[in-house]
């Protein structure tokens, strides 16, 4: 509130400001009278840079995931450990659904880590400045109920974690990791994007088939 209030007084003419939650905020309706606009949003694009509550990391990039004017970039500046989780590789354990849905929207980067002495008073965490380039979404190459069912059991095989929440015979998810080449004790953060994208579609066929 108080920096609203000093960027009120410094009236800029080029600088529109909107006091409000960012979860709720259209962000693409906010460029109106601009006559270089399309619909409300600048035709050259639009960035979004933040230092934003640590808690709302999660919901804000299923935001600006779910939006039709998608920025161009994004820069953030967030907690040290959900950065790493946004750009786990396969085989940590920092992989999770979160990584997935990122790596289905968007192409993310960690630019720098961030020491709690840069700050004042300082925070009990390390800090990251991640960079977030949406790109065409490949939300419709998954199945996103298997995704949930293996991360939601992480710590089991990937083929315990589909038999307990969708019901499918372990025998038939065992010889759907064989046919793509993937050892039946995998778990799902050892999956890639492109393998979840091979092993969802086939679990959605099983099902429809059963």
């Amino acid at each position: 509130t108080e920096l609203v209030h000093y960027l009120r007084l410094k009236r800029r003419r080029k600088v529109k400001i909107i006091h409000g939650d960012a979860l709720r905020v259209d962000w693409t309706v906010t460029l109106k009278d601009n006559p270089s606009t399309t619909l409300g949003v600048a035709t050259s694009g639009y960035r979004i840079v933040a230092n934003i509550p640590y808690s709302m990391t999660s919901p804000l990039l299923r935001k600006i995931f779910s939006l039709e004017h998608k920025p161009t970039l994004a820069v953030f500046l967030i907690q040290r450990e959900m950065a790493e989780r946004l750009v786990a590789p396969p085989g940590s354990s920092e992989r999770g659904f979160l990584t997935i849905l990122a790596e289905a929207n968007a192409a993310s980067k960690i630019v720098r880590k961030v020491r709690p002495g840069s700050f004042y008073p300082k925070p009990k965490v390390e800090s990251a400045i991640i960079t977030v380039r949406p790109r065409k979404s490949e939300v419709d190459k998954l199945y996103w109920p298997a995704v949930e069912a293996g991360f939601r059991h992480k710590r089991q095989t990937l083929c315990n974690a589909i038999n307990k929440d969708l019901k499918i015979p372990k025998a038939k998810i065992i010889a759907l990791l064989e046919r793509a080449k993937l050892a039946p004790l995998i778990r799902a953060q050892d999956l890639s994007f492109d393998d979840w994208a091979t092993i969802s579609q086939r679990i959605e066929k099983l099902l429809k088939k059963s």
